[in-house]
Order: C-alpha cells, then sequence, then structure tokens
C-alpha cells in the first residue's frame, strides 16, 4: 500500500525486455495484462535518466522516478513477487527454527553450568565459613619473602665484604713487609709501643728544644744586664767622686757668700730674702708692662689695616649686590621662558610608575628678590638630578636612533629655537601633537588599559586553551608517548642479540625540572573534564606565568611558537637506554659502557625498529591489514657484513617488511625467509635503464 503504480504510454525501451510476468498460484489475466502494462511504461534506456518525467531504470542500477533520481546495487540477483516473498518467508522460518533450537540447547548448557556454578557458590561459601582466615598465612608468605630478599641482599653484601676483607688482608701483608724494610733501613724496631716511646722523645724534644732555647737567650739578656750594671756602678763611681770635689768647693764658696750676706744685712738693716723677693716682683711686673704695651701698638696697626679693607670690601660688595641684582633682573625673563617649555616640568616629576602632577609656580615682581623667590620655589618643585646627566646633543642622538623603531602614524620631533633654552621635544601621534612627557603619560595609561586587557583576555585564551583541544592533545600526547614506550618494551623483551645482550627504554621525567613545574606537568597529563576548578586555577596561574616568562625572554616570538614551547612535554623528559646481558645487573647506557663494534651498532638499531613495529602495532588495532613497511634508504651503511644477517634478522622478528637500497646490500641472508629483489643496471653508452628482478626463498635466490 506504499507503492501506486498505473500504467501509462509504452516507452521505447521498456522493461518488459529485461522481466516477464508469469502466472503462479492461478493469478489471474487481467492482474498479469495491468503488471505487463505498468512493466512496459519503464523505460531501460539510460540516455532518458537526463529527461523529466520519464520513469527510468537501468541494468547498472541507476534510476528515475519523476523528479526522484537515485542509484542502487544488488548483490545477488532473486526472483520478485508473491512466490519469491512466499519461499523467502519459509526459508527465514526454517532458519528461525534452527536458530530457536540452537539457542535452546545453548540455553539448556548453560542452566547446567549455572546449577554447577551455584553448588561450587555453596562450596566456597561453606568452606569461607568453616576454614580459618588466612590473614596470617598470607602476611607469613609475606614475611618470607622479605625474608629471602634481605638473605640475598645480605648474602650480596656478605661476599662483598668477604672480598673487601681479603683486599684489606692483602694490603696488609703488603704494608707489614714494606714496614719490616723501611724499619730496618732507618734502625727503628717495629713493635708498636717502642716506636710510641720513640714518638713520644721525638715530640718532647721541639719543645725541650724551645725551652733550651729560651733559657739560652734569658741568660744572655742577663749577662748583658750584669755588665750594663758593672759600667753603671763605675760611672756612679766616677761621678761620686767628682760630686764631693764639686761639693767641697761649693762649700767654699758658701762660706764666703755667708760671710758676705752677713756684711750687707748689717750694713742695710733688712732681711735679705725679703730684698730678693721685691726685686723679682718688681722685675716681673716690667716685664709685664711692656708686653702690653707692645700688643697695644701692634693692635693699633692691626685694627687701622682692617678698617682700610673693609671699607674696600663694603664698596665692592655694594658694587656686586648692583651688578647681581641688575643680572637677577635681566635673567628672570629667561628663566620664565625656561619653565614654559612644553613639559619640562611634567618630564622633572614623571618616573617610570606615574606622572605626579608639578605644583604651581609663584607669580613674582620683577626684581631680584622675585627672581630669588621663583628659583626656591623651581628647587622645592623640581627633583634633584641624578647623576650621570646627559646634554641636548645626546638627547638628540637619541631621538635619531629611536625614530626609525617607531610604529606607523608616530613621528618625533625636537626644538632649540635657543641655545639658552632646554631642548623642547614633541611627539604627533594618533592623540595628536603633544609634548613628550604627555604623550608619554597618554602612551602609559594606554598600555596599561592594554595590559589589564591582555591579561584578561591571556586569561580567558589560557582556561579556552585548557579546556580545549590543545590541553585534550597534551594529555593524550603523554598517554600516547608512555603508551609508545610500553609497546616499544613488550617488544624489546622478546628479542636480543646473538650475545644475548638486550634492551629497554626508560622515559621519564626530568630530575633537574623545577618544583613548581612538575606539578602542572601532572594537572596537564589529566583529562580537562577529571580537573577540579582548582587544579584549573592553579594550572591557569602557573602557565601564565610560565608564559610571561618565555616573552620576557623572546618578546618577538609569536604566539604560537611561545605556547608551542611552554607545552613541549618533549623538554620535561629524557630518555635513556637500558642494557641487559646475562649475568649482569641492568645499566644504563653510556659512551664508556664496555661493548663491541658489532654490539653497539645492534645496540643503537633495537630501540629505532622496535620505534616502528609499536607504531605499527598501534594502528593495527585500529586497522589490522594496516601495511607494516620500513624504509632503509642506504640500509645499514657502515655496518660491518657480518652484522648484516642480524640486522634483518631483528627485522623479521618484529614483524616489519622493508624497502632497502643499497650498492652492496642484497639481503640474500638465512634470517630473512623471503625477498623481492630488483637491480637496476645503467648503459652509460645506450642510454637505457635495465630493470633485472629475481627472488630468495630463503636459501636461493632465482632470476625472475
Amino acid at each position: 500500500g506504499q507503492l501506486l503504480a498505473v500504467s501509462g504510454p509504452a516507452a521505447a525501451a521498456p522493461l518488459t525486455d529485461l522481466l516477464t510476468v508469469t502466472d503462479v498460484d492461478g493469478l489471474a489475466g487481467e492482474i498479469t495484462k495491468a503488471l505487463q502494462q505498468v512493466l512496459a511504461t519503464i523505460s531501460v534506456d539510460a540516455r532518458q535518466l537526463d529527461g523529466l518525467g520519464a520513469t527510468v531504470v537501468t541494468t547498472s542500477g541507476e534510476f528515475r522516478i519523476g523528479a526522484l533520481r537515485g542509484h542502487h546495487h544488488k548483490a545477488a540477483a532473486e526472483h520478485i513477487g508473491l512466490s519469491a516473498r512466499q519461499a523467502v518467508l519459509e526459508r527465514q522460518r526454517a532458519e528461525a527454527d534452527d536458530e530457536l533450537a540452537l539457542a535452546q540447547s545453548q540455553l539448556d548448557v548453560i542452566g547446567q553450568r549455572r546449577t554447577g556454578a551455584a553448588g561450587h557458590v555453596s562450596d566456597a561459601t561453606t568452606l569461607r565459613t568453616d576454614l580459618p582466615p588466612i590473614r596470617d598465612i598470607v602476611a607469613a608468605v609475606g614475611r618470607s619473602e622479605l625474608a629471602e630478599e634481605a638473605l640475598g641482599a645480605a648474602r650480596v653484601r656478605h661476599d662483598e665484604r668477604q672480598r673487601a676483607r681479603l683486599t684489606a688482608e692483602q694490603a696488609h701483608a703488603d704494608a707489614s713487609d714494606e714496614l719490616q724494610r723501611i724499619a730496618a733501613t732507618v734502625g727503628l724496631p717495629v713493635d708498636a709501643d717502642a716506636l710510641d716511646d720513640i714518638r713520644r722523645t721525638l715530640d718532647r724534644l721541639p719543645n725541650l728544644a724551645d725551652a733550651a732555647s729560651r733559657a739560652a737567650t734569658s741568660l744572655t739578656k742577663a749577662v748583658g744586664r750584669w755588665i750594663d750594671r758593672g759600667h753603671d756602678v763605675q760611672r756612679a763611681r766616677h761621678d761620686l767622686e767628682t760630686s764631693e770635689t764639686h761639693l767641697a768647693s761649693v762649700r767654699d764658696e758658701h762660706r764666703q757668700l755667708q760671710s758676705r750676706l752677713a756684711t750687707l744685712e748689717d750694713s742695710l738693716g733688712a732681711d735679705y730674702d725679703q730684698i730678693v723677693a721685691d726685686i723679682e716682683t718688681s722685675r716681673v711686673d716690667l716685664a709685664d708692662a711692656r708686653r702690653r704695651l707692645a700688643l697695644a701698638h701692634d693692635g693699633v696697626g692691626d685694627a687701622r689695616e682692617a678698617h682700610a679693607r673693609a671699607s674696600e670690601q663694603h664698596a665692592a660688595a655694594v658694587a656686586a649686590r648692583e651688578t647681581a641684582d641688575a643680572q637677577c633682573i635681566a635673567a628672570l625673563p629667561h628663566l620664565h621662558a625656561v619653565v614654559e617649555v612644553p613639559g619640562l616640568l611634567v618630564a622633572s616629576h614623571y618616573t617610570a610608575e606615574h606622572a605626579d602632577a608639578p605644583p604651581p609656580l609663584p607669580a613674582v615682581e620683577q626684581s631680584a628678590d622675585g627672581l630669588r623667590h621663583l628659583a626656591r620655589a623651581l628647587l622645592d618643585a623640581v627633583p634633584a638630578p641624578t647623576p650621570p646627566g646627559t646634554t641636548a646633543d645626546g638627547v638628540r642622538q637619541s631621538l635619531r636612533r629611536r625614530r626609525d623603531t617607531l610604529g606607523a602614524g608616530w613621528d618625533v620631533e625636537d626644538q632649540q629655537p635657543d641655545a639658552e633654552v632646554p631642548l623642547r621635544i614633541e611627539v604627533t601621534g594618533p592623540s595628536g601633537r603633544s609634548p613628550l612627557p604627555q604623550a608619554t603619560e597618554q602612551v602609559d595609561a594606554r598600555l596599561r588599559q592594554m595590559t589589564s586587557l591582555l591579561s584578561a583576555k591571556q586569561d580567558q585564551a589560557l582556561r579556552n586553551l585548557l579546556q580545549g583541544l590543545v590541553a585534550r592533545e597534551v594529555a593524550e600526547k603523554l598517554h600516547a608517548a608512555t603508551e609508545l614506550i610500553a609497546r616499544m618494551n613488550r617488544r624489546l623483551t622478546t628479542i636480543t642479540t646473538s650475545h644475548g645482550i638486550g634492551v629497554s627504554l626508560r622515559w621519564r621525567r626530568r630530575d633537574d625540572l623545577d618544583p613548581h613545574l612538575a606539578g602542572t606537568i601532572d594537572l596537564l597529563a589529566k583529562a580537562p573534564d577529571l580537573r577540579t576548578p582548582d587544579e584549573d586555577a592553579t594550572l591557569i596561574a602557573a602557565l601564565s606565568e610560565r608564559i610571561a616568562t618565555a616573552r620576557l625572554d623572546d618578546p618577538e616570538q609569536p604566539y604560537r611558537e611561545l605556547i608551542a614551547g611552554v607545552l613541549d612535554y618533549r623538554m620535561w623528559h629524557e630518555m635513556s637506554l637500558v642494557l641487559r646481558r646475562p649475568g649482569r645487573n641492568d645499566e644504563k647506557l653510556t659512551r664508556r659502557t664496555a661493548l663491541s663494534e658489532g654490539e653497539k651498532k645492534m645496540v643503537s638499531y633495537l630501540p629505532l625498529f622496535a620505534a616502528v613495529a609499536a607504531s605499527c602495532d598501534a594502528l593495527a588495532e585500529r586497522t589490522p591489514s594496516a601495511p607494516r613497511f620500513l624504509l632503509l634508504d642506504d640500509a645499514f651503511a657502515k655496518v660491518s657484513e657480518d652484522n648484516h644477517a642480524k640486522l634483518f634478522g631483528l627485522l623479521v622478528d618484529l614483524d616489519l617488511d622493508f624497502i632497502a637500497t643499497s650498492e652492496r646490500l642484497w639481503g640474500t641472508h638465512s634470517t630473512v625467509p623471503e625477498l623481492a629483489i630488483t637491480e637496476v643496471i645503467r648503459d652509460a653508452d645506450l642510454g637505457a635503464i635495465v630493470l633485472e628482478h629475481s627472488h630468495w626463498d630463503g636459501q636461493v635466490t632465482v632470476s625472475a
């Protein structure tokens, strides 16, 4: 009832040429005729597919019904009609009966298994109730394993200490022989106590020598002092004799003077001591009077000279003041012109953080006091200059160097009509023409505004970044790298060289990473949907700081490259190759690892082949039919020929197909089960290239 077909004009190439209506199960003749008329209306001419209104169907599956056009393909031909549908229905019923019987049998089997499993569960429940707990057994087993490990470690330490003891005994024997030889050479005993007595005696010898030296020095000094005292005694005796002689002469003179004094006292009638004291007092008074008189004469001369000099200095000071006042009055307009230079006072207050508005200058009269008042206001308003200073020529040179670096729409111009007036700098920009300090303040305000907008946009960009494809890709890359290393190690565990040498890869986080970066890596390794809001905030802050630091290091770097460098997970990890050798512990492969040249080549190729095999394994999980090709251009160059078979065998063990090009390498080794070989032969004289094909079956080479 979903499709109504009516007959119409007969087509030039009708469908009845291909289909025939069969009268089955007593189909009426009228219905058969109607079906034939409908089939005659449908054309099988593919050229009528582009027309309108015609009903067309082709043998290739294309059809048109009015404006509807399409294409259909049927894998196998089958009858259509009532009888065909009945046959199909009967066949499907039979298949359903078979499937039902099969399902019923499987259900019976599952029921039997379920009954057996229920019995097992019941038995296990009974055993769990009846049997004692096994925690003590598990603990004992664990302790036993730990004890065995400790015993193994103790045995290793015992062996090491046994070797150390043997080494020490040998060293002791050598030292004893050397001691006997040295003792015999220098004539000393070998006994430790006797050597200690000799050592103590030798240790006391420096002290005894020092004491003897000090005693000799003291004796020398004492002898010197005794000699000096002897000389002093001789001089004292000589002085005593001289003094006694002088004393006798002085006594004689005293007796004479005493007689004369008695005579004078009798003649003057006064005491001698009083006369001598009065004479001395008069002499002192006379000397003091003479000194004061001389000072008075000197003071009068100095005062006259000072008065003359002061008069001259006063006259010169008055003249200098008049001149200075005139210069101040003349300089006042110049100072006004300097102060009025646009942006000068603003520049004196400008700092990198802010620009303070300069205080207003007072209005002063046209006099020296007015200049003084204005200068004092300027000194209070303008900060002291910070050395080293600069000159107008230096400013001009700086402007010339920076002028070419200004952006489009910006220009700077310096003006100095008067050499005595400071340089005037004006900036022309998007906001018009203004003095340099004012333009700087406008640019700083714009910069602060744009910085805040950039911070907000950067924060939002980081949030989008961390919640979007990049963060998910970083987490997936970290996970994929870990999985790839695991796949490679699984491959490498099954492969060793002919000497039993194997390798494994160790890919882990670097030890010298900043702890903050380590926390950031842990957060980045999480999928964005699994991070909490606090973790997102922590991650955004850490990445913002790293991006800001990277921007400071390279301000010109594009943002895309900046983000790529900050999120380069390869820089956070290090790759090392671990060597496995029979009878030895695993060790990290370094330049100093003892290996032959052939072993070095084999060990170098192992991780490379394993990387290709692991990548192919990952592809095979999604597309099992994906090729496992390895392309080797100039294969195994600089590798000795005795190692070629081993390298080809590694490729076969890793289930890798390969295409290798080489001037001398054919790959016909017993380790390769099958190989197609193409040799390129070039004839320079004929200008032709010939390809010769051959096949290696693991034993012989057969030309194709």
